[in-house]
């Protein structure tokens, strides 16, 4: 709706505003050439059932209220300027917005029965240089109970309930609520969002090289063997925007086994010794990742991405095997020593892309950087890299 109070159909740029934007593209239709519009140009802007916003001229607290930014004293500091505040719950009598930007996130009210327009609800905060706690002035509680006086002045427990209300978006909802005199019920607006997390199951081949991390010696040659053992994994997906669903982070639990196998050959002129090492590594692995969906329709999306695997690793069968072929047969022999463990916990930067198909299916490949591990103390120093590809399946919709 521009400011002339045409109401315009088409299409709006729908990014992943961390906060609340400045501008927006604008086409009629998709072959348009983009329009741009801010807050002196519209009076509201719509996302179909996803997000609404209203422009207004309002004063912005300037005050930081996380602990290690804030000042030692109550900082009033304010400008006033256009902007574009996200409706976050609408009501006959009064409708909450927020605004958000590099500072922090602020909540307005608006009394729809008023002329005046929407309001910054104040919450203010400090560090007690003395004291070293954080002094806090909750002025939006009196603003609520002023707005309560108005509307639901029979109420006591409506008042009782402001003056607990924390400053937040899912507490402060529910005092908008009961100021529109809303039953328990109808907590949630036209407006939401799509579904948020998203479980999977999969499985894959894990493809995994281990090898000794140093060269072989001088006048020796060393060979290794890539392990390829199936993958098993659960997780989730949680995008910032469900609504857009391009930035998301990305936690897998997975199980998988390598069969390492090395081995050092060294041709002396009378004696060949050959050294095999054949460890076996069971490993659960915990995978934060974040994702980025490079190409981002609602049926098919290509992304790309990293993140740490945090694994824990177990050695049951490690055993490295040496055998001696000598020119006199009796100096040759075989021995075996065992091989206690190896590193438990280690951690691996992991690069990923993939494809996302119907919202049901992911298919993806992880790549391991070359990574050692480093306990040198009970078994030979290994270096362990790879890759694997899995298919998981989302479950619900």
């Amino acid at each position: 709706m521009t400011t002339k109070g045409e109401t315009v159909n088409g299409y709006i740029n729908y990014k992943e505003w961390n906060y609340n934007p400045g501008n927006i593209g604008f086409k009629k239709i998709l072959s348009d050439k983009a329009q741009t519009f801010g807050p002196s140009d519209l009076s509201y802007f719509e996302l179909t059932g996803l997000e609404a916003y209203k422009s207004a001229h309002v004063a912005v607290s300037m005050a930081r209220i996380d602990i290690q930014t804030m000042k030692d004293e109550f900082d009033t500091t304010t400008v006033t300027k256009d902007v574009f505040l996200r409706l976050v719950k609408k009501g006959d009598n009064v409708s909450l917005f927020s605004y958000s930007d590099q500072v922090k996130t602020r909540f307005y009210i608006n009394d729809n029965k008023s002329p005046d327009g929407p309001t910054e609800l104040l919450y203010q905060a400090y560090m007690d240089p003395q004291t070293l706690t954080v002094k806090t002035k909750n002025v939006y509680n009196l603003q609520f109970l002023t707005l309560a006086k108005k509307y639901r002045a029979e109420t006591f427990d409506v008042q009782d309930h402001i003056v607990k209300t924390k400053y937040n978006e899912k507490e402060l909802k529910r005092v908008i609520a009961e100021l529109n005199n809303e039953s328990p019920g109808k907590m949630d607006d036209e407006m939401g969002t799509k579904t948020g997390i998203r479980f999977f199951v999969g499985t894959g081949i894990n493809a995994t090289n281990l090898n000794y991390s140093a060269a072989p010696p001088a006048g020796s040659t060393g060979s290794s063997k890539t392990s390829y053992f199936p993958k098993f994994s659960i997780g989730l997906d949680a995008p910032f925007n469900p609504n857009v669903g391009r930035l998301l982070f990305r936690t897998e639990l997975s199980f998988t086994i390598t069969r390492g196998e090395m081995a050092r050959k060294t041709v002396d002129p009378t004696v060949v010794t050959t050294s095999t090492y054949k460890p076996e590594q069971q490993t659960v692995s915990i995978k934060p990742q974040l994702i980025y969906n490079i190409y981002n329709a609602e049926n098919i999306k290509v992304y790309g991405g990293a993140g740490i695997n945090i694994n824990y690793s177990r050695y049951p069968a490690s055993a490295n095997k040496t055998a001696v072929v000598n020119d006199v047969a009796s100096l040759s022999y075989n021995k075996e020593d065992k091989y206690p463990s190896t590193t438990n916990f280690w951690f691996q930067f992991v690069p990923r892309a993939g494809l996302n198909i119907g919202r049901k299916w992911d298919l993806s490949i992880n790549y391991f950087i070359p990574t050692t591990l480093s306990d040198i103390s009970v078994a030979p120093e290994l270096k362990v890299k790879g890759f694997d590809v899995g298919l998981s399946y989302y479950i619900g919709k």
